[in-house]
């Protein structure tokens, strides 16, 4: 437990230290956001620092990690003199709001806690994660065989290491090889994504609702399926947080949450390769509706857009560069699908649509919510707001569409967990939009009572 309390302890560290330096902090609202954007920012800096190092060096070693912390401290004192609270603004502190958490932290933290000795059934927490962090840790290099060789194509070595270099960080804090603690850090997203989505409500409703809202996401059977494996919660999560950035910009206009956005979606990217399509499908929105949702002109756009994809590609080409130049073996979804007749084709398509039309509107529904959202968006003469945000979750499902169209196997091997997969990924961020544009549509600044740290 206390190689996983460091774990945490290091990437917040570098969070925080990493967005104070670029004034950024302050745009994420409350305490609890503040720590969690810093957590996924960090521990996304930090892995991409293993890499880095890990490449450059032929091995892994985690001293540079330290090496990182102390020079953004150094350069956060030299930039900012240290912490200073700046009271202005700052509302009285009410200790209830954190007080409604008690009794659904005593839920919610069991289950995560009981994923300790949990029999990890999904392949990607089995293969992608604690495979991979395993061969990193005993190896100590990237240039493995493990990695490169066809024999092991079934853990998809062209998958970025955002979490399978955390849980070997892990492994090395530890000395030994644990499986039973990677699990409980892949657990721990869940978690805090129930802290996120508590701590972006609170401000839009009262507490004890906004936790009530946060626990609805537990109960959603894609959810109780699937997320006690640690199936795709990290990338849920950064979705979670890229969204929550995308959808204030759409709101309130400021160019911080676009860098904030691009940044979290594109670790998200480095996460799992299907956050490549999130972030870019973003990237598209923010340019469309720039233009036509907030009327800014074309050049401003484009601008935005520069703004959000610069700090999302920091992360994301130099592991799809690495991959390209070692020749990993490819996913499935590259290689693409042979010659087939335009019957066939049609089938196929309208196979797959029909599933995911099935899945959404009769299997999930929470997807209500969205339907009340877009009749009060219409209602108070907002749609346009509705349009913008709801428009990156359509790219997604066009995305895997195509995805799972274009991708040589039987529909009946990919379809099914490939849906489920998908909704899970945005389960939380459309929940989580949804009433935010039910309870608080009208583009109040978030960040005039926070607590600022320069």
């Amino acid at each position: 437990m206390k190689a996983v309390i460091v774990l945490f302890v290091v990437g917040w560290l570098t969070g925080y230290f990493m967005l104070s330096i670029l004034d950024l902090r302050k745009y994420s609202k409350g305490v609890i956001m503040q720590v969690l954007v810093d957590y996924a920012a960090g521990a996304g800096t930090v892995t991409l620092l293993m890499f880095a190092t890990a490449v450059t060096t032929g091995s892994l070693n985690n001293e540079v990690i330290y090496v990182l912390v102390l020079c953004l401290f150094i350069v956060y004192l030299t930039m900012t003199g240290g912490p200073a609270r700046v009271t202005a603004h700052r509302p009285p502190y009410d200790i209830k709001q954190y007080l409604y958490l008690i009794p659904a932290l005593i839920v919610v933290i069991p289950m995560v806690a009981l994923s300790y000795k949990a029999v990890p059934l999904g392949w990607d927490t089995r293969f992608i994660y604690l495979f991979r962090a395993k061969m990193l840790f005993v190896e100590g290099q990237l240039r493995t065989a493990s990695f490169t060789e066809p024999q092991y194509l079934f853990a998809h070595p062209d998958y970025p290491l955002n979490i399978p270099l955390q849980i070997a960080y892990l492994y090395q804090l530890l000395g030994r090889i644990a499986p039973d603690a990677g699990k409980l850090v892949l657990m721990t997203y869940l978690l805090l994504i129930f802290l996120f989505m508590y701590s972006f409500l609170k401000s839009m409703m009262p507490a004890y609702a906004a936790v009530l809202s946060a626990l609805t996401f537990f109960t959603l059977r894609r959810v109780m399926g699937l997320a006690y494996t640690g199936i795709d919660l990290p990338l849920a999560l950064y979705i979670l947080i890229g969204t929550s950035f995308y959808y204030l910009y759409i709101r309130d206009g400021d160019v911080h949450y676009v860098v904030l956005s691009g940044l979290l979606l594109g670790i998200g990217a480095w996460t799992k390769l299907e956050g490549i399509t999130y972030f870019m499908g973003t990237a598209l929105c923010i340019c469309i509706f720039t233009r036509y949702h907030l009327k800014k002109p074309l050049s401003v756009s484009f601008k935005r857009m520069t703004c959000f994809l610069l700090p999302g590609l920091t992360f994301i080409v130099p592991w799809q560069i690495f991959i390209h130049s070692d020749h990993f073996p490819v996913n499935w979804i590259v290689k693409g699908r042979g010659a087939t007749s335009l019957t066939t084709a049609f089938s196929r398509l309208c196979k797959i649509s029909e599933y995911f039309g099935r899945e959404i509107v009769f299997n999930e529904p929470f997807f209500a919510i969205v339907a009340l959202s877009l009749i009060y968006m219409v209602f108070k003469k907002k749609s346009g707001l509705f349009l913008s945000v709801s428009a990156v979750f359509m790219l997604q499902l066009i995305a895997y569409i195509i995805a799972l169209y274009l991708q040589p196997n039987p529909l009946s091997a990919e379809l099914g967990v490939t849906v489920q997969r998908l909704l899970l990924q945005i389960t939380p961020s459309i929940l989580l939009v949804s009433l935010a544009l039910l309870f608080d549509p009208t583009g109040k600044d978030l960040t005039k009572d926070t607590v600022h740290e320069s």
